[in-house]
């Protein structure tokens, strides 16, 4: 079908341009607004509630929908699972209990029992966890709150994928009104920083005293996460939508003790998978640098492209040599004609010094710098092969031990 040419010439003005251009800005404005609008919802809800449906706003109306095809959802549904939210009271003088009940009320699935009990005492919340008849148990301290739509979206993602026994999903930061959105499950990312967030469900049948003994509040969905992940091996599920809202720093241990009590945790929890963990607390980056012990030293090859570059090539040496732990290790240089007497005396340096772990290799021609690499891995007696660029310079000391724990698990 062909355009009118007067709508062509329509389409190329600027007005029209400009009018086009400004419509989706407010698309995606809506779009932006809306998903803040969710994660705040806890707070808009009972708003929503309480006002005549002619007299709400066009965000309040598409959230009254959201919560009406929610309930449809939920209503159509014949076996649907039941939760136990668990209150952990951990004696705080300000222990916010009408903010947790209140998005508790809001709940759109009211499918639950609620279960408070002081952390002091978690091993007798452990027995009655243990007798109770619900499907999943989440665990709720004076930071975290659920909001309206969280156990409805749950029972929708457990019906669509069933046979789900650990689910995490989105979180907002309350602090700062962010939402953070969390990766898939990473059993490395989460020792390093217990990025998955207090708000977890977990199959009740997982749950025993064991897992709830001799932890703090702060410990215990982290430690009971250890021990099933680990230890038993269950499968953990990300739900991509923000459910749950704190008052905490999210995606970092907050603080250098936490770190260091997390990571003996972690050294003590006496579970097999975790016998070869090693990890440091980076107080400046507020997480773990965590890794696993190995009980072999393979040769690595460290192949560096370079040409000329003193300032960049000096350094980068210097690190590898004196601020690398892992010892086991091979330096070539694949130099591409540098003319640079510094580079030539930096090289003759290393030669003498370091005779058995540095060499260099001359590529001719035009600079090719997969050729040069392929010819640095050609000539590695390595086991590992690492590529590495002449800027790079040596922060993390273990950081060879880290890639090798890796690569040979």
């Amino acid at each position: 079908m062909k355009i009118p040419l007067f709508i062509e010439r329509l389409l190329e003005t600027e007005l029209v341009g400009r009018l086009v251009r400004k419509i989706l800005w407010i698309a995606k404005e809506f779009t932006r607004e809306l998903a803040i609008r969710m994660t705040q919802v806890f707070e808009l809800h009972p708003y929503v509630r309480k006002l005549n449906r002619g007299h709400l706003t066009g965000r309040a109306r598409v959230l009254q929908r959201y919560f009406d095809l929610l309930t449809d959802s939920l209503d159509r549904m014949k076996d649907r699972p039941q939760f136990t939210v668990f209150i952990m009271d951990d004696g705080h003088p300000n222990f916010p209990w009408a903010e947790i009940e209140k998005s508790l009320e809001l709940q759109v699935d009211r499918n639950f029992n609620v279960i408070t009990g002081s952390i002091l005492a978690v091993k007798n919340v452990g027995l009655l966890l243990e007798k109770s008849s619900a499907d999943f148990v989440v665990f709720l301290g004076r930071h975290q709150r659920l909001l309206p739509q969280t156990l409805a979206e749950i029972t929708r993602f457990s019906a669509m994928s069933p046979g789900m026994q650990i689910i995490y999903a989105d979180e907002m930061c309350l602090e700062n009104n962010t939402a953070f959105y969390k990766p898939a499950w990473s059993p490395m990312l989460f020792l390093a920083s217990q990025y998955v967030g207090k708000s977890v469900f977990f199959s009740r049948k997982l749950i025993t005293c064991e897992m709830m003994s001799d932890v703090t509040s702060e410990l215990l969905v982290p430690n009971i996460l250890l021990h099933l992940a680990f230890g038993l091996s269950i499968k953990v599920h990300h739900l991509p939508i923000v459910l749950s809202a704190t008052r905490q720093k999210l995606g970092a241990l907050p603080d250098v003790t936490t770190g260091q009590g997390w990571l003996e945790h972690i050294k003590n929890s006496n579970i097999p998978e975790l016998s070869r963990f090693v990890g440091v607390y980076d107080e400046s980056r507020a997480s773990l640098c965590v890794s696993f012990a190995n009980t072999i030293q393979p040769l690595v090859s460290i192949i560096i492209p370079s040409k000329n570059g003193f300032d960049l090539l000096e350094p980068c040496l210097k690190t590898l040599f004196e601020r690398t732990t892992y010892q086991n290790f091979e330096i070539i240089i694949i130099d591409h004609d540098s003319t640079d007497q510094k580079v030539k005396d930096l090289y003759s340096l290393y030669l003498s010094k370091e005779a058995a772990r540095f060499r260099t290799i001359e590529f001719k021609g035009t600079f090719n710098f997969a050729a040069m690499n392929n010819l640095g891995v050609a000539s590695s007696r390595g086991e590992f092969v690492v590529l590495l660029n002449n800027d790079t310079e040596v922060i993390c000391e273990m950081w060879l031990d880290h890639l090798l724990a890796f690569a040979c698990r």
